[in-house]
């Protein structure tokens, strides 16, 4: 599997990237059909735990040469002209890594020169419950638990990205 998300903010969850990319899997109407919602468990590390039940990724490209970096109106949705051209390509196999290293390399900062002074949604620190932060650790924490070796830890990590400056 070759996972290439695109790197925008989610009004709910944050930062949709390479782990919440995994929401396409399941179907949220059939889930909801069933008696639940795959949504619902996103807070809860279900990204992780979908990742490590359907096929991890060998690779995660991340596509962040336009991204949303708005937080009002909220993502995932937005319109090229409301979105920030950022010209940079990332890559890892792990993709909990690629993902804190998105948002605090990409996003936060593209969403800061817009103006937004309050980035705790979309800060892979903050663990607060309903933040990016949270659910982000709880899927690492369920995908370490199927044997995949993700982090959080910055020192650990190894991403590799390209920006085209012209």
């Amino acid at each position: 599997i070759i996972n290439v998300p695109v790197l925008k903010t989610h009004g709910t969850f944050g930062v949709t990237g390479a782990v919440k990319n995994y929401m396409g899997v399941p179907s949220d109407k059939l889930t909801t059909q069933m008696g639940s919602r795959a949504h619902l468990t996103v807070d809860e590390g279900g990204m992780g735990t979908q990742m490590a039940e359907t096929r991890f990724p060998a690779i995660t490209i991340l596509d962040a040469i336009w991204i949303n970096a708005n937080m009002k109106p909220s993502g995932p949705v937005t319109t090229y002209a409301q979105a920030t051209r950022m010209n940079i390509i990332a890559a890892s196999t792990d993709p909990v890594a690629l993902d804190y290293w998105a948002a605090q390399n990409i996003l936060m900062p593209a969403a800061k020169s817009k103006g937004y002074s309050d980035l705790s949604s979309m800060d892979p620190e903050n663990n607060s419950p309903g933040k990016f932060g949270n659910w982000l650790r709880l899927s690492m924490i369920e995908l370490r638990g199927a044997g995949y070796n993700t982090t959080m830890d910055k020192n650990a990590m190894n991403v590799y990205f390209a920006q085209n400056t012209t």
